[in-house]
């Protein structure tokens, strides 16, 4: 299970995010060619109509420590994230916070994200927000 991580061949690279030399969260990725993001079911969706899904990255963030919550964290991770790791290899990326998650929403729209769909995650059982952010508007 964890073999393919520790030889760096793993569909979706994870990383743990650090300030002041302290753990605080965590970031991933992958490609929509590999994976589907919450609420999106198959490649019918209206968002391939636009991209490939070899084009487009999902990333997931969370911040566990709650010292760090509501002093832009959140934005300042994810501009870094997708200028260093995500653009370079993707032309657009896609996030699906649960549209009750105000203020990772808040954070989103901060970088540049906007609502592309909102989708029920069935796995989950709840309403996500489906925002894109393009390269090119970064």
């Amino acid at each position: 299970m964890y073999s393919a991580r520790i030889k760096n061949k793993d569909l979706v690279p994870s990383f743990i995010v650090h300030a002041e030399h302290h753990q605080i969260g965590f970031i991933q990725y992958y490609a929509l060619s590999d994976f589907l993001p919450e609420g999106i079911i198959d490649y019918n969706h209206e968002l391939f109509s636009q991209f490939s899904p070899s084009e487009i990255a999902g990333v997931d963030l969370f911040i566990g420590d709650e010292s760090y919550l509501g002093k832009g964290c959140g934005a300042k991770i994810l501009h870094s994230f997708l200028t260093q790791i995500i653009y370079p290899n993707f032309k657009v990326v896609v996030i699906d916070p649960n549209i009750e998650n105000l203020r990772a929403i808040k954070a989103y729209e901060k970088v540049g994200f906007r609502q592309f769909s909102i989708e029920k995650s069935e796995q989950y059982n709840e309403i996500i927000q489906l925002m894109i952010l393009k390269k090119s508007n970064l």
